[in-house]
């Protein structure tokens, strides 16, 4: 199952204050703090577009209508329900998804999400140590804050194995954070990351995803629709103290 998107980089930049001392560590990212994966198709499947009123799709695929007002076209897709699917799999939104209880359910590059096999989003977060001493980053002490929707976000590898993550002066580490939405819809989190920098402890990450039924919805020709206005820093404020009732899953690069 193949996925197309594209990220946005917010120009937000971040104010990171300087440790006090000689020898204290400092962490330094990137200058965006807000990570915007806009207009996400909840399916990721590369797809032809179709006439609803003559639909016409190769092979075996069916002219799939997502029930949109505005829609005069449909998308050839795979399955119109369970019927047309193979035995252990589920359509949803006209596609075929292998079912799962956990991760190791899935084939390669896929992950379970809300109980069905599905290929993830990712967005990344590079972290530097600009200060004269080590830098430690406190893994095990990472939180995520959010309503419900945070748990989205919910798997992160790092780059380097070990907990607490050290770092000497210039040297950095890669976090992926996994985006899985279960269905369309707004997913934001707050991503707290603890060092040993006091002066910025914790650096909070900001998310926003946007999931859609498919890239582009009102036509083909037309750019998907900016979600920029959901994304901005004041929209956070009011999850920055609250408990998704979920944790992070914690991975290092092989």
């Amino acid at each position: 199952m193949r996925r197309s998107f594209r990220i946005v980089v917010l120009g937000m930049c971040t104010l990171l204050l300087l440790a006090c001392g000689s020898s204290s560590p400092r962490i330094e990212m990137d200058d965006v703090n807000v990570r915007n994966l806009c207009n996400i198709g909840v399916n990721g499947e590369s797809e032809d577009r179709c006439d609803l009123a003559a639909p016409e799709c190769p092979g075996s695929l069916f002219c799939w209508d997502p029930q949109d007002e505005q829609l005069v076209q449909g998308f050839c897709r795979e399955c119109m329900d369970d019927n047309n699917c193979e035995a252990g799999e589920e359509c949803d939104h006209g596609w075929c998804h292998a079912t799962c209880s956990q991760h190791g359910d899935c084939g390669t590059n896929e992950m379970c999400v809300g109980g069905l096999c599905r290929h993830p989003y990712t967005t990344e977060f590079s972290f530097s140590n600009s200060g004269s001493g080590d830098l430690e980053i406190y893994k095990s002490q990472t939180t995520l804050k959010g309503e419900s929707d945070a748990c989205a976000y919910t798997e992160v590898v790092w780059s380097i194995g070990g907990d607490p993550v050290v770092l000497g002066t210039d040297e950095s580490v890669m976090l992926r954070i996994y985006f899985l939405p279960p269905d369309v819809g707004m997913f934001r989190a707050v991503i707290n990351i603890y060092s040993n920098d006091d002066a910025l402890s914790p650096l909070p990450l900001l998310l926003c995803g946007e999931s859609v039924e498919a890239k582009c919805m009102p036509s083909s020709e037309e750019d998907c629709a900016p979600c920029t206005a959901a994304c901005t820093e004041e929209n956070f404020t009011p999850i920055l103290d609250s408990d998704p009732g979920c944790a992070l899953n914690h991975g290092s690069a092989s």
